[in-house]
């Protein structure tokens, strides 16, 4: 293991504790959603055919449940649920990982001058690329004119 200095020990106790934290209360809130809204809307565009088959049941009760399902599936298609549950997942693993590697002085770590440098640089690459991953995801498509 390598020793800790104060800056590695505030590094990891500080922003990479954050980060991870962070990463892991994302992963489980869209995994959440994503998986409900995914539930929902299977279940709900199975059952419509059977509702309207039922002669006793308004048509109006298998006409709102198709709506709640095209409402579903527009919200995974706009907040990307699945996609950001699945990134935040792996920025999650990623951090993990090079923690693990960085405390038994392994892989890239073995030189103790250049370990934590190296762990800093990194940790703060898995940052950035879940962030421009982010901004990539929930960007607004530009509208192109019709010619």
């Amino acid at each position: 293991m390598q020793p800790l200095t104060n800056n590695a020990e505030q590094y990891l106790k500080g922003r990479w504790q954050q980060q991870y934290d962070y990463y892991s209360q994302q992963a489980i809130y869209n995994k959440r959603w994503h998986q409900s809204l995914l539930l929902f809307s299977t279940i709900g565009a199975l059952v419509v055919p059977v509702l309207l088959n039922i002669a006793d049941i308004p048509k109006l009760v298998p006409t709102i449940l198709s709506m709640l399902v095209s409402i579903a599936l527009a919200l995974e298609g706009v907040y990307h649920y699945g996609d950001s549950w699945r990134l935040f997942r792996q920025a999650l693993e990623a951090l993990k990982e090079e923690r693990a590697l960085y405390e038994a002085g392994a892989a890239a770590y073995m030189d103790p001058q250049k370990a934590f440098p190296l762990f800093v640089e990194r940790c703060e690459d898995i940052m950035q690329i879940e962030g421009k991953g982010y901004f990539e995801r929930h960007k607004l498509k530009k509208l192109e004119p019709n010619l």
